[in-house]
Formats: C-alpha cells, sequence, structure tokens
C-alpha cells in the first residue's frame, strides 16, 4: 500500500515523540539503578525504587509496541478493532507477524558510498547488545508484571535478589538504549523507517521514511 508524502511525515513526526518519550523512560530507569547500586536509594527502601523501575520499564516497552504499530499503519487496518482490544504486547506482535515477519526493529549501523546509505543490522553497538524481541517479552511478562500487582511480594529475599534485580533492569534499559539508538523498522511492504536517538545536525531524535529498494 503506497502513502502520500504528508501521511509519511505524519507518521515520522509521531515516531519520533515516541523516541523522545522512550530515551526520558531510559534514562530514569539508569539513574534510579545508579543509585541503587551505590546503596543510596531515592525512596526510604529499595524495593520501592525497584518498583518505579519496573514501573518505567513496562511503560518503556509499551512504547515500543506502540511504535511497532505505528510503523505498520499500512497494515494493520484490516484487524485495527481486534487490536484495540489487545493490551499483552505478544499478542500484539503475533497479529502483526501475521502481515509482516520484519516488525520488530532492528539496530543498525549506516554505510555511506557517495550519496548511496545502507543500513546494516549489527548484533552489537556501543552501548550493549540490542534488546532482542524474546528478551522483550520476556522483560514485560517476568519482570515488569509481577511488580505491578499489589498482591505480589514486596520485599526481596535477600541482597543478591535485590542486586541481580536492579542488574536486570539496568542492563534491560540499556538494550533498549542499544537497539534505539540507529535502528530500521519496516513500513508496510514499500517502505523503511530509519531512525535514531542523536540526530548528527540537532543531537536529537530523529525518523526518516524511505522507499524500499531491492526484496
Amino acid at each position: 500500500m503506497s502513502m502520500d508524502p504528508k501521511t509519511l511525515s505524519e507518521l515520522s513526526d509521531t515516531y519520533v515523540k515516541y523516541l523522545e518519550e522512550l530515551v526520558d523512560r531510559i534514562w530514569v530507569i539508569v539513574w534510579i539503578t545508579q543509585e541503587m547500586k551505590k546503596g543510596e536509594p531515592i525512596n526510604q527502601y529499595l524495593y520501592v525504587d525497584m518498583e518505579l523501575c519496573a514501573l518505567q520499564l513496562r511503560k518503556s516497552l509499551e512504547v515500543v509496541g506502540y511504535m511497532c504499530l505505528l510503523a505498520h499503519r499500512p497494515e494493520i487496518g484490516k484487524f485495527n478493532s481486534k487490536l484495540k482490544k489487545i493490551y499483552k504486547p505478544n499478542e500484539i506482535f503475533k497479529q502483526l507477524r501475521s502481515k509482516n515477519t520484519s516488525y520488530f526493529p532492528v539496530a543498525t549501523v549506516v554505510k555511506e558510498d557517495g550519496e548511496n546509505k545502507e543500513f546494516v543490522e549489527v548484533g552489537l553497538t556501543n552501548t550493549g547488545i540490542p534488546l532482542s524481541e524474546k528478551d522483550y517479552l520476556k522483560a514485560y511478562a517476568k519482570f515488569c508484571g509481577p511488580r505491578m500487582h499489589a498482591n505480589s511480594e514486596f520485599k526481596y529475599r535477600s541482597q543478591s535478589e535485590i542486586e541481580d534485580a536492579i542488574d536486570y533492569a539496568r542492563s534491560t534499559a540499556l538494550g533498549l538504549l542499544s537497539l534505539i539508538g540507529l535502528h530500521k523498522i519496516n513500513v508496510g511492504q514499500k517502505y523503511i523507517l530509519h531512525a535514531g536517538i542523536n540526530d548528527r545536525n540537532s543531537g536529537k531524535p530523529f525518523a526518516q521514511v524511505f522507499s524500499r529498494v531491492g526484496p
């Protein structure tokens, strides 16, 4: 499905807003876990800080889900009503995968040859290993979910359990940062969106949509 320039521009602008929100939430997690690792909770109790991290991490993961939905707007019209009733990322991604198997962001580097640009997939960036779809779903369901409910265990059983939780939250946040630092995502079948969090001119998040060339 082809999209007119105005629609593509609006898609890029909205995608950038998601990136701006995501960066802010990620740095909150990084800051809180940094203070926790020093033994200096921002609240009186470490486990309250961890709940704050889990909340920000869950919201960050949900923003990534919205980014995927936005990018696949040309293809999701037929089951939009169904998606409105779904809130779990694994169910949303299942629906997206049925339309396009390459629906999740992919970390990239840019290789330039004159006026030609190539977005090359990478498995390691300067901030670490990009978060995978599998780790994304695990973080949402196994780490964030149990910490979002009042009837879950409030305190940690040991210091090592606290340290493991801190390390997991921090590494997942940095994995998200590695994923979105510079990445590409398919926009339907005809376009590809290249985006990042640090434009070389403005230093701010950016997003550009290009027509796909080749398979």
